[in-house]
């Protein structure tokens, strides 16, 4: 079904990806996009790792990827970004 404007009404989702580790589960969410088995596409990933799999990744396949470290998890604050 089309809008007025001539977009369909049933257009793929633009998601986010939380992520800290090697990102296996964000290749699963790639390849299900990829294979049609889920309409959408990753938009964005963030991590607390900047070492993070998923960030290599998601750069691969050229999608934007930030790492936010936090205090909790890095004690040395010329690490954490505000």
């Amino acid at each position: 079904m089309k809008l007025p404007s001539g977009r369909s009404i049933l257009q793929a989702m633009n998601i986010a990806v939380l992520a800290s580790h090697e990102g296996t589960t964000l290749q699963a969410i790639f390849d299900a996009c990829g294979g049609g088995v889920l309409d959408a596409r990753v938009a964005i990933v963030v991590s607390n790792n900047a070492d993070a799999g998923a960030i290599r990744r998601a750069r691969a396949a050229a999608i934007v990827a930030h790492a936010h470290l936090s205090g909790k998890t890095h004690s040395d604050a010329r690490e954490v970004h505000w």
